[in-house]
């Protein structure tokens, strides 16, 4: 006969457990005892320390992160305390702190008759020193493990899900998941503070990150040459600097804006953590028609101090000059920085904003769409043609245009180098992009976009052809479709008459505005400059480098000593808006006008009251 408590002790089961004979058929084992439902007996429970250590604690063997085992190290009784609870909620028991002291934790099931316990002290490090880890208690006494999971334990388990700038589950997600990993039913509110405290645990608090900036630009500037950066407080000596301004810019891009296009579009977008503010970001658009950061900012608000404030650090890498092109939305303090900073400057508005402000003060089908053709309009002729529709549908609208200067939102008036950048989708796209990180505390938040600028460097490079640029072949390739059909015919050696069969064109070789069918030239040979693979690889030759280690680096003292408080900002009542806010007509064409609820249309439109309407039911 055989029993199970002849087998080894690596099987961990109590020495109590219950005899079970196996039938011996010729002197082997029955296969049946493999498995134990075709026996019909219960499988063994309890088994805590499988795969962990032997209960003696002579050896310690490779071991999960929850394991508990003799020798153990930990960082100190915060981490002991937490590892316990998950071991313990793993494991379906419930344990109590019968000491709790800075050097030394001791642990006992919460049923006195039972024998496990864990001992923890402390000398030069944190360490488990004795440990029984079988248990004799009752299932009615296990039942209660639930109540280890506290939010800090449920933190300690979030928190790798809200590492490296990852949003992280919401709070109404948690409790499925922590039902999931440690069978543990939690409230709604638990889950809250669970998540709060484990963003705290791997992004700092906002109002922590304040202390560490001065070092971490210090040592962003160390590891990236070239990099500038400007930090702005109030107070000082034996007043507490309060943080004001940041202004950065790395150094690789730096050496990369002298490859650019001199369009530079500037937009600022609000900070959505507990201490608020706005982030301003300038940018460029390189040869693939891609984001090109060039600086950033942050502030307290989009006002006239902060973005002439702004311009000003902008004018020491991007000087003012009368061949350069300043694209912004209409917002008055970004007017106010321009006029102050950069006179000579041409400072282009938005032509996706003046649609979409067309659209919200003149509802006539279709405007904005005309507004926009009018704007990307190539020619004064083509301009006049959509300019005079909407002038026949509504009169209104094109005396508002008219008040705008038209060199500032056309293209065919447009003096200036403007390229294809009618917009500032260029800084909108870099706002949405950064849109996850403006949650985070701010080193987290400029130590996000340093990842991100580094990442970018990094693989449009190396995607990059030898013959040309991808965005630019694919829009030759959709202009060689659009007039492949159109009548060329020779004016001169270089120059042609080309038409449509409505309009024709007067297209010069000298001017690279040339039908090239005609003389079977090479269309590459065309492109500007400005878009060669040649430059665009010049412009990403360097790459971002990571932050050094702080450990690794000597920080001057100064540097080192200095810890600015955060902003004061007052918050109002209820939850902090984390969604964009739209512009004025945004959303407009895709949503359904709300109306009056009382009033059909043609009473909303012309003011009558509903008793008076004939169109509404009584």
């Amino acid at each position: 006969m055989i029993t199970i408590a002849s087998i080894p002790a690596v099987n961990n089961v109590h020495s109590g457990a219950l005899l079970v004979d196996v039938a011996n058929n010729g002197g082997n084992v029955d296969p049946a005892f493999e498995d134990y439902t075709q026996r019909r007996d219960a499988e063994p429970v309890f088994d805590d320390v499988y795969q962990l250590t032997n209960t003696n604690g002579c050896a310690i063997v490779a071991a999960e992160e929850d394991a508990i085992f003799i020798g153990r190290v930990f960082k100190d009784n915060a981490e002991m305390q937490n590892t316990l609870a998950i071991y313990a909620i793993k494991r379906l028991f419930h344990f109590k702190l019968a000491k709790l002291e800075p050097d030394r934790i001791i642990c006992f099931c919460i049923d006195p008759l039972c024998a496990w316990r864990v001992f923890g002290h402390s000398v030069s490090k944190f360490e488990i020193r004795l440990a029984t880890l079988i248990h004799t208690c009752s299932i009615i006494v296990r039942s209660q493990y639930e109540k280890q999971a506290s939010a800090k334990v449920i933190a300690e388990v979030l928190k790798g899900k809200y590492a490296n700038g990852l949003p992280g589950p919401r709070a109404v997600d948690i409790p499925a998941i922590v039902l999931e990993e440690l069978k543990v039913s939690i409230t709604y509110m638990k889950a809250w503070y669970a998540r709060e405290a484990a963003i705290i645990k791997t992004r700092g608090s906002d109002e922590f990150g304040y202390k560490l900036l001065a070092v971490y630009m210090h040592l962003l500037r160390k590891g990236n040459l070239g990099t500038i950066y400007k930090l702005e407080f109030t107070g000082g000596g034996v007043v507490a600097s309060q943080f004001k301004y940041l202004f950065f810019v790395l150094g690789t891009c730096i050496a990369g804006i002298k490859h650019m296009r001199k369009v530079v579009l500037v937009d600022g977008t609000i900070i959505k953590n507990k201490l608020k503010g706005v982030l301003i970001a300038a940018s460029m658009q390189d040869a693939n028609f891609q984001v090109y950061p060039i600086a950033f900012a942050i502030v307290d608000a989009e006002n006239d101090l902060a973005w002439t404030w702004f311009f000003k650090q902008l004018s020491l890498i991007v000087p003012d000059a009368a061949d350069l092109v300043l694209v912004s939305d209409h917002h008055r303090s970004i007017y106010a920085g321009v006029r102050s900073v950069y006179p000579r400057t041409f400072h282009g508005a938005c032509a996706v904003h003046v649609e979409r402000n067309v659209r919200a003060k003149f509802h006539g089908d279709g405007l904005s769409s005309l507004v926009g053709k009018a704007a990307r309009a190539f020619n004064v002729g083509d301009f006049d043609e959509s300019y005079k529709e909407i002038a026949l549908r509504n009169k209104k609208c094109a005396a508002y245009l008219g008040a705008i200067p038209r060199e500032n939102w056309t293209q065919a008036f447009c003096e200036a180098k403007r390229y294809n950048i009618m917009s500032s989708n260029i800084a909108e796209s870099l706002n949405g992009v950064l849109g996850k990180i403006l949650e985070l505390p701010i080193v987290s938040m400029v130590e996000s976009i340093r990842t991100k600028l580094m990442e970018w460097f990094c693989l449009r490079l190396l995607a990059m052809g030898s013959t040309i640029i991808p965005n630019v072949n694919k829009l030759m390739l959709r202009h060689h479709m659009a007039y492949a059909g159109l009548a060329v015919k020779g004016v001169s050696a270089w120059s042609f008459q080309v038409s449509n069969g409505k309009k024709m064109y007067y297209v010069d070789f000298l001017k690279r505005t040339s039908a090239a069918r005609m003389k079977q030239i090479d269309v590459h040979t065309l492109v500007g400059f400005v878009y060669s693979v040649k430059l665009f690889v010049n412009a990403y030759e360097k790459f971002i480098n990571p932050v050094p280690n702080h450990c690794d680096e000597e920080v001057p003292a100064d540097v080192e000593e200095t810890e600015f408080i955060p902003p004061t900002n007052k918050n109002g009542p209820g939850r902090r808006r984390k969604r964009r806010i739209p512009c004025t007509g945004e959303f407009m064409g895709a949503k359904r006008r709300k109306r009056g609820p009382n009033k059909c249309k043609i009473c909303f439109e012309s003011g009558h009251n509903r008793a008076t309407c004939s169109n509404m039911p009584a």
